[in-house]
């Protein structure tokens, strides 16, 4: 499996790390498995005690989940004792958490559910009245931003709010990340815009902005200790200082995710490897890998532990990376037989797949939110006003669609209706094109067949005719080539064969013609006999 094709669809631990959501095809299943992770059981996986949310029981579509996220439901501390095999049968005291964790699911609309601890039950059902752009947890609060640019407080039992107010700054700008900050004690909102991250401080009667810190493209923010927030965007990671808002330090590193580990800044990068990074460091410091594989989510644990997780075949596999493995070593190697190999090497490059290199050559012209923000618009326009095929498709073809960006899109912008309509109008071109090299137009095809194949097929009965046509016409390369070469073969065998079977005639031919001047009744023999045959017995 290669480490740039798959992600899942839901892959999330808890935030005590004792839980893990996961679900890898939205369309194949109205589920979401919730995976029970023991540290006493050193985080293996028992399939039987894993517990599935029917969201089909609760009239939910799993495909329509715009954000999701965990808040704590209840925490006491515990001491567990645990009986380890080994020599002397020792008993082991773990000290953990009895921390429940509740899994927050927000759909369109508002709505926003809440599921008990064990996803067989809702506790919660929050409606808010507009939309909602973004949606962050931390303990048992829930903070909102909808698309009327105002912020609500909910606790995760609550249906009303325990505070609202309204966006001053940013409230005009493009919104791409909305995250909860706990810095010194104080808690803190970050509002992520395209070309600035603003820091709230929504404690006050009237939440004022603290500072602006002027980092275009951010992807996520975290604390780092009391003077330092760590930003990345997809090209670089900063720690920043937050009083005056100076950048202290920099490494250029395409992440997908921060989180901070025990000081360290831990980056999931874009080929699906993480890289930890220290401050006053200028290089990484250990990198960690899974063979043929991404991995998908890491979490800390209460001991501070790093817990990874990726997937083998269709189910997650999880590994538990000590503070002394991280330290001890600059590379960390995993496979799927969870068999840890370890480098001390000092070079700590991130690997990159062959792929992401060929796409990085290609991809000359950056695309920036407020392109792809424009080019999604664009499609809704077309797709309202009725235009026609050609229109849709020069949109739908266009290089600055990416494949995060057309998922998104997919699970979010369409409807039913849409989804349908693009993806008649994407087999008809298809189809008419086997060997199409867009990449925007395969990747459409791609996601609605994964993410939305379902309400296809339920609202269109013609679409079985369509399909078959479509799958026959994009007949695999693999199957298709191969043939043809076989053809070819055949043809230039028989083309030599006639040739051969020419060439053995006008042979023939030249052997079977009489040589000039020689006349057949002149025959001498050997023996000077006559041309005349005398039988002998006539003569007796």
């Amino acid at each position: 499996m290669s480490t740039e094709a798959f992600r899942a669809s839901i892959a999330c631990f808890s935030p005590s790390a004792n839980q893990f959501a996961f679900q890898a095809n939205g369309s194949q299943k109205n589920f979401v498995d919730l995976y029970p992770l023991d540290p006493a059981n050193n985080y293996k996986v028992n399939s039987s005690l894993v517990n599935p949310i029917d969201y089909e029981a609760n009239d939910l579509d799993v495909s329509e989940i715009k954000i999701l996220r965990w808040c704590i439901t209840h925490a006491s501390d515990a001491t567990s004792k645990v009986k380890r095999r080994g020599g002397n049968d020792a008993v082991e005291e773990i000290e953990g958490s009895t921390e429940e964790s509740s899994l927050i699911n927000v759909f369109p609309n508002g709505k926003i559910v809440v599921f008990s601890p064990n996803g067989q039950d809702i506790v919660n059902i929050i409606h808010n009245k507009r939309d909602i752009l973004a949606v962050d947890t931390i303990g048992s609060s829930i903070w909102l931003l909808d698309d009327d640019k105002t912020v609500k407080h909910f606790n995760c039992k609550s249906t009303k709010p325990l505070k609202t107010f309204h966006l001053t700054d940013g409230k005009n700008e493009v919104v791409t990340s909305f995250q909860t900050l706990q810095l010194s004690g104080i808690l803190l909102l970050a509002l992520i815009v395209e070309d600035a991250i603003y820091i709230i401080d929504p404690s006050k009667r009237r939440p004022s902005t603290l500072c602006k810190l002027s980092i275009p493209n951010c992807i996520s923010c975290k604390v780092l200790d009391d003077d330092h927030i760590v930003v990345c965007n997809s090209e670089k990671i900063y720690v920043v200082q937050f009083r005056d808002q100076t950048i202290t330090q920099e490494w250029k590193f395409s992440a997908e995710r921060i989180a901070v580990l025990d000081g360290k800044i831990v980056a999931l990068g874009s080929n699906g490897g993480l890289v930890l990074f220290k401050l006053n460091f200028p290089e990484a410091l250990c990198t960690i890998r899974v063979q043929k594989a991404a991995i998908i989510d890491y979490k800390e644990t209460h001991d501070l532990n790093l817990i990874i997780a990726w997937l083998n075949v269709n189910e997650p596999k999880f590994e538990i990376i000590t503070p002394e493995q991280l330290s001890n070593n600059s590379g960390i190697i995993l496979n799927q037989s969870n068999k840890t190999a370890t480098t001390t090497a000092t070079d700590t490059t991130v690997p990159i797949e062959p792929s992401e290199t060929n796409e990085a050559n290609k991809s000359a012209i950056k695309v920036t939110k407020s392109e792809q923000n424009e080019l999604s618009q664009s499609l809704i326009d077309a797709l309202v006003n009725d235009s026609d095929e050609h229109t849709i498709i020069d949109i739908l073809s266009s290089e600055k669609w990416t494949e995060s960006r057309i998922k998104d899109f997919i699970r979010t912008q369409l409807s039913s209706e849409w989804c349908n309509k693009i993806f008649g109008i994407v087999c008809s071109q298809l189809k008419h094109d086997v060997w199409s090299s867009n990449k925007a137009l395969l990747l459409m095809l791609k996601w609605l067949l994964t993410l939305r194949s379902s309400e296809i097929d339920a609202l269109q009965t013609n679409n079985d005719k369509s399909i078959k046509k479509t799958r026959a016409a994009l007949k695999s390369c693999s199957d298709t080539f191969p043939i043809l070469l076989s053809i070819q073969g055949a043809l230039e065998m028989l083309k030599a064969q006639a040739k051969l079977r020419q060439d053995l005639t006008h042979l023939s031919l030249e052997e079977e013609d009489p040589k000039e001047g020689e006349n057949e009744t002149d025959i001498i023999y050997e023996n000077g006999e006559a041309g005349d045959f005398v039988d002998a017995l006539d003569r007796i």
